[in-house]
Formats: structure tokens, C-alpha cells, sequence
């Protein structure tokens, strides 16, 4: 029988960790794993939290590479919460969300 796949969605600023990132997410689908990126939502219905929303809720595991700065803030958005924070908050359940 075949292992599972294992679902990972790896997040990063890209102007400031975009290099890192590639790298991060080859050693990880070398190792077997299926690797999405936010790029990788950037087509189809829906707006990109939406599927990111949708793909997060499906992940065994959400990688973030945390650095200096944030990434672009969603019209809607609360001050200084950009994509990466509320992608976290998609792990989360409705109660821990902030």
C-alpha cells in the first residue's frame, strides 16, 4: 500500500524570503510531500483567501518562513495584518482565530 500524501503549504514573504522559499519547497517535494505556494492560487474562481482558505483547511502541515517584513494587506484587512496572518489564522480553529 502507498503512504499517504502529505499536504504542505509553505508561506513566505517574497521580496524578502521568495529564494529561501523555492528552496525550502524542493527539499520538502524531494522528500514526497505535495508543496503548494500562494502562486500557485493566483488563477481560477474565488478570491486568493478563499483558496487558500480552502487548501490550508486540507494541510497536514503550514510552513511559514518568518522574517522582517509582511506581504501585502487584503483590502479588508485589519491594519498590519497582511496574507501571512490571516493564513495562519485559517489553521486555527473559529475560536483561536484572532
Amino acid at each position: 500500500m502507498a503512504d499517504p500524501v502529505l499536504n504542505v503549504f509553505l508561506s513566505a514573504v517574497t521580496k524578502e524570503l521568495g529564494s529561501y522559499r523555492t528552496e525550502v519547497a524542493k527539499a520538502l517535494r524531494e522528500k514526497g510531500l505535495h508543496v503548494k505556494i500562494q502562486e500557485d492560487f493566483n488563477t481560477g474562481p474565488g478570491t486568493l483567501l478563499e483558496k487558500l482558505d480552502a487548501y490550508i483547511q486540507q494541510c497536514h502541515a503550514v510552513v511559514c518562513l518568518m522574517g522582517d517584513r509582511y506581504g501585502a494587506e487584503p483590502p479588508d484587512a485589519e491594519v498590519g495584518r497582511g496574507h501571512r496572518q490571516r493564513k495562519s489564522d485559517s489553521g486555527r480553529p473559529p475560536e483561536r482565530r484572532r
